[in-house]
C-alpha cells in the first residue's frame, strides 16, 4: 500500500511541478478509484464522508494503512479457520467399531436401545462455546440480533 500511495504522490508532486497541481479531494478520489476490490467497502464509506467531512491525502494515508492491517488480519483469520476444516473434510474416516467394524457386516438378532450418556463423548472435535447475548444473557445470539435490542421498555430480570 505504501508503494501505491508513494507512486500516486509522485504523480502529484510532478504535476505540481509542471504548475499543475491536484487538490487533495482529487487526490483522494484518484487513489480510492485505483483500489482493489479488497477495499471496495473501505472506498465506498470514505467517498460517502468526503461528502460532509473532505479528507486529506495525509489522513488517507493513515486510513489506508490501518485498513491494510484490518484486511491481512482477516485473511489470516479465514486461514486460520479454513485450515482445520479442509484438514478435518480431507481425512478419510475408518470404520467405526460401533457400526459393525467391517463393511457389509448387518446386525442380527436382538438389539440393544440402550445408547449410554450421548452427550456428545464420541465427538473428538471440541466444541466451541455458546454465544451469549449481552442484552437478555441468552445463549445462541449476539447483542446485534437481539429481539430486544431496540426495545428501550425491556428490563432483564436479575
Amino acid at each position: 500500500m505504501t508503494a501505491y500511495l508513494q507512486l500516486l504522490k509522485g504523480y502529484a508532486d510532478s504535476l505540481a511541478a509542471l504548475r499543475a497541481p491536484v487538490s487533495d479531494s482529487d487526490l483522494v478520489a484518484y487513489c480510492l478509484q485505483g483500489l482493489s476490490d479488497e477495499y471496495a467497502a473501505f472506498a465506498t464509506a470514505l467517498r460517502t464522508r468526503m461528502g460532509v467531512f473532505p479528507v486529506t491525502a495525509a489522513e488517507l494515508h493513515n486510513l489506508l494503512l490501518s485498513e491494510e492491517i484490518i484486511i491481512e488480519d482477516r485473511k489470516q483469520l479465514n486461514l486460520e479457520l479454513s485450515a482445520p476444516a479442509s484438514a478435518f473434510a480431507a481425512t478419510p474416516t475408518p470404520p467405526s467399531s460401533s457400526h459393525g467394524g467391517t463393511r457389509g457386516f448387518q446386525h442380527r438378532g436382538r438389539t440393544s436401545s440402550y445408547r449410554g450418556n450421548s452427550r456428545g463423548s464420541f465427538n473428538s472435535v471440541p466444541s466451541r462455546p455458546r454465544i451469549q447475548c449481552q442484552i437478555c444473557e441468552r445463549q445462541g445470539h449476539c447483542a446485534i440480533d437481539c429481539y430486544n435490542r431496540m426495545n428501550h421498555a425491556y428490563n432483564k430480570a436479575y
